[in-house]
Parts: C-alpha cells; structure tokens; sequence
C-alpha cells in the first residue's frame, strides 16, 4: 500500500495546481509514496534523492528498476 504525500509538503506550487503526471515511488525499506499533480516527471525525478529507491513509475509506466 502506498502513501499519497500531502499538498502541504510540495515545494512548487505547479505542484498544487490540478492536472499532470503521478510519479510512484517504491524503496528498499518496503516503504512506498506516490506524489501527484507532478507536471514534468523526467527533472522531478532528476532532482530526486535516490537514496533506497528501487522502483519508480510514472502513471504505472516502469521508468527505473535497479533490481534490473
């Protein structure tokens, strides 16, 4: 089960405007976010820290796997 991160920890307010991509993030630690209304995916994740991730998607599509 995924945790859908709040509006109130988004640091661009694009973030709060409705519309754009959902980006999923899965972590070694079993631990899962999702963050939404993400309007472009590629430097999002770019900026990320990567720091545990395993898996990430972008509207359910694989976009990382570092078990592969």
């Amino acid at each position: 089960m995924c945790f859908y991160v709040g509006d109130d920890w988004r640091k661009n307010p694009k973030s709060l405007i409705p519309g754009g991509s959902e980006v999923m993030v899965m972590y070694s630690n079993h631990e899962c976010k999702v963050y939404d209304k993400i309007k472009n995916p590629k430097t999002y994740i770019d900026k990320f820290d990567m720091t545990g991730v395993i898996k990430i998607l972008v509207d359910e599509v694989e976009v990382y796997n570092k078990l592969n």
